[in-house]
């Protein structure tokens, strides 16, 4: 379990083993919930743990890094481990559908690099928008959310937010 790839600067400390750690953990969880969104299986931590410590230490030491160079780096990373394309993840065969290009991704495939990038780099208190602070009350997309009339739901019962999630109760709010 210690086949981390380290990234040696000068500029920058490595956080210690704990707060890798941690924010590991924290990023295996975030997409393990997302995953379970759209029904997308999740390999084990044990079997992420490395790729993902490694890609924290790049970040850190790669701030501005975007989220193609960051699958593009994943990518290299589980090759060098002799993981292959596959239609499914599979930990024994070392197969996994993203062993793609980026522009190949699907949206919510490129949605987990982008949100692997926003993670570590909150955690660790880094440069936002790939390497540029955005100013206070920007935002780094146009999305416009329709208004909503306070107190609109007021009139809801429990039978009315109940048809927003899914039967297994998984609180997915009726996503695919």
């Amino acid at each position: 379990m210690n086949n981390i790839h380290v990234y040696h600067t000068t500029s920058l400390s490595l956080p210690d083993e704990n707060a890798l750690e941690l924010c590991a953990r924290v990023i295996h969880k975030a997409v393990e919930a997302l995953n379970s969104i759209y029904n997308e299986t999740t390999l084990s931590y044990e079997d992420s743990a490395n790729s993902i410590k490694d890609g924290i230490l790049r970040v850190i030491q790669n701030p501005g890094e975007t989220p193609e160079e960051s699958h593009n780096e994943w990518m290299k990373y589980r090759e060098s481990e002799g993981w292959v394309y596959g239609p499914t993840k599979d930990p024994e065969a070392k197969t996994h559908p993203c062993m793609v290009p980026y522009h190949a991704l699907p949206p919510f495939q490129k949605s987990k690099d982008a949100l692997f990038l926003a993670i570590t780099r909150t955690f660790f208190g880094l440069e936002d928008s790939y390497g540029e602070e955005a100013d206070e009350g920007e935002t780094e997309d146009d999305t416009e959310f329709p208004e909503v009339e306070e107190g609109a739901h007021d009139d809801w019962d429990e039978e009315d937010f109940d048809e927003l999630s899914d039967d297994s109760g998984s609180g997915s709010l009726g996503r695919p």
